[in-house]
């Protein structure tokens, strides 16, 4: 089943909603999409590489440029931005939210 984006939705919104809407857990999709691990669809957020792109594409029929509308990158403050945590031992706090935007 194929997922029209929202208005002003992000890429890993529209993934994790995909997802769902095929019946398959998001860190399943992930591997599926070759994006497996934490902070997969932050990542893919912030930089889409062009096989999944084009999956993406092929499977949704949503054209490219469409999909590519959906990621936060290439921005010119993206250097600004905090890094992504990949584990909650990075974080100040114990049991802190391990990924954030």
């Amino acid at each position: 089943m194929s997922i029209m984006p929202a208005p002003g939705e992000l890429l890993s919104s529209w993934l994790h909603r995909l997802a769902y809407a095929n019946g398959i857990p998001p860190h399943y999709f992930a591997a599926l999409l070759g994006a497996p691990g934490e902070n997969w669809s932050a990542q893919l957020d912030r930089a889409l590489p062009d096989r999944i792109l084009q999956l993406l594409e092929e499977h949704t029929h949503i054209p490219l440029e469409d999909i590519a509308a959906l990621t936060i990158a290439p921005d010119p403050l993206a250097r600004l931005r905090l890094p992504l945590r990949a584990s909650p031992q990075q974080s100040c706090a114990p049991k802190t939210q391990a990924t954030w935007l």
